[in-house]
């Protein structure tokens, strides 16, 4: 969930709060949030965080193109009086979407690593040492699938895979969204006291892979939060 951006006003960061930002250690960030006045006030707003607009990884495969790592949130705000002087109201409302291409390299079960797998196991001629040869068990052949020895993803391209280490890179990416508001009210009783009512809603859903091994990538795990 995100805090919309034009209802904070003001906020601190302590890197070693006190025992009055609560029992357990480390740091606090306190947030001030934006209140209604006796004129009328609003704004409107776009963001916009692209790869286009930023360094790429060095450890980008030659030739690759950078994955996708853009965040965008848009929104608009307003606030006045219902009472003046005396009753303030103030709304935020922002949605964010966001998708981050997690990259990185693996190795993946190809035809020529099935293709060495095989030959280690028949051992010609004692070319691996002194053992007898061996036969695959009926779980890489059978249990796992057709190809034996790996499953295979589904995806054709990895079966013409080079044999060696690092022989596939990916870009899968994380996905989300997420609807956030802020409302206040605030009265002003005196001026030595001062009432405020303010209440927070948010909904989003966010899908990441569980790795970048191609194998892995049919697999997601989805999170769904509400916040009232």
């Amino acid at each position: 969930m995100v805090l919309p951006m034009d209802s904070i006003v003001e906020f601190s960061a302590q890197t070693q709060a006190g025992p009055e930002s609560g029992r357990n250690a480390g740091g606090t960030v306190n947030v001030v949030t934006r209140s209604g006045t006796n004129e009328l006030h609003g704004t409107v707003y776009y963001y916009n965080r692209n790869e286009f607009y930023a360094a790429h990884t060095p450890f980008l495969p030659a030739g690759s193109k950078a994955p996708p790592l853009r965040n965008e949130n848009y929104g608009a705000s307003g606030g006045g009086p219902i009472i003046k002087n005396k009753m303030f109201v103030f709304a935020n409302y922002e949605k964010q979407d966001f998708i981050i291409g997690l990259s990185g390299i693996a190795t993946e079960p190809s035809d020529a690593w099935v293709t060495l797998a095989q030959d280690i196991l028949a051992n010609p001629g004692g070319k691996y040492g002194t053992y007898t040869p061996r036969t695959a068990s009926a779980a890489s052949t059978t249990a796992i699938g057709a190809s034996g020895f790996w499953p295979r993803s589904g995806n054709g391209s990895i079966a013409t895979l080079p044999l060696g280490l690092n022989n596939f890179f990916s870009s899968i990416a994380e996905t989300g969204h997420s609807y956030n508001g802020v409302g206040r009210v605030d009265y002003e009783i005196s001026n030595k006291h001062h009432l405020y009512v303010r209440g927070y809603i948010g909904q989003g859903n966010q899908t990441a892979p569980l790795g970048v091994v191609q194998l892995l990538a049919p697999l997601v795990r989805t999170s769904r939060t509400t916040l009232k």
